[in-house]
C-alpha cells in the first residue's frame, strides 16, 4: 500500500507532458476548425481534446484501480498514474479555454463556478472512493467511479455540438 504515496509525483509528470501537448495543440485545431467554419470561430472549437480526455480518463482511472488491484510491478504502476495526470490534462485544460472563449467578459465568473466544482469534486470523491474500495478492493471499486465519469463523458460531445446554441439562451454568453 505504500508505494500509492508515490502517485501525487508521477501524476504530476503526465499532468506537465499534458500541458505541453495542450500547448502545442489546442491553437491549432481551434484554428482549423474555425477555417473550416469560412474563418467564423465558436468557442466549441475548443472541446475536441477535451471529448479526447473525457472519453480516455474513466478508462485511464479503471486502469489505475485495476492495476492497484493485481500489483502491477512499480514502472508499470507509476507509468499508469502518469498516463493518468495526462489525461485528466486533455479533460480539464480545453474546458477552460471552452470557459474564457464563451463567458467573454464574464469569463472570472464561468471560471470561478468551475474551480468550485472541481473543489467540491476533490472534497466529495475521496468520502466515496473510501468506501467503495473498502467493500469492493481497488479494482471494482474504483471501476465503480470510472463508469460514472464514462457515463458523463458525453457532456462535452453534446456541448460541441449544441453549445453555441444553448449559449445564445444566457445574456452572459450570448455571441454579438
Amino acid at each position: 500500500m505504500s508505494r500509492l504515496f508515490l502517485t501525487p509525483y508521477h501524476t504530476g509528470v503526465g499532468s506537465v507532458i499534458g500541458v505541453l501537448c495542450m500547448n502545442f495543440l489546442l491553437d491549432r485545431i481551434y484554428i482549423k476548425l474555425r477555417d473550416r467554419h469560412n474563418g467564423v470561430g465558436a468557442a466549441e472549437f475548443r472541446l475536441p481534446i477535451s471529448i479526447v480526455g473525457a472519453f480516455s480518463l474513466p478508462l485511464v482511472i479503471a486502469l489505475y484501480g485495476w492495476s492497484a488491484q493485481v500489483v502491477l510491478p512499480l514502472p508499470l504502476f507509476l507509468l499508469v498514474i502518469g498516463i493518468t495526470g495526462f489525461a485528466m490534462m486533455l479533460a480539464y485544460l480545453p474546458l477552460n479555454a471552452y470557459i474564457v472563449d464563451a463567458f467573454g467578459i464574464y469569463a472570472a465568473s464561468g471560471m470561478t463556478a468551475i474551480i468550485v466544482a472541481r473543489c467540491l469534486m476533490s472534497t466529495i470523491l475521496p468520502l466515496a472512493t473510501d468506501p467503495l474500495v473498502r467493500k469492493f478492493d481497488w479494482g471494482p471499486g474504483v471501476s465503480v467511479l470510472a463508469a460514472i465519469g464514462l457515463a458523463l463523458a458525453p457532456i462535452p460531445v453534446l456541448v460541441f455540438r449544441y453549445g453555441s446554441r444553448w449559449r445564445q439562451f444566457s445574456s452572459y454568453t450570448k455571441d454579438e
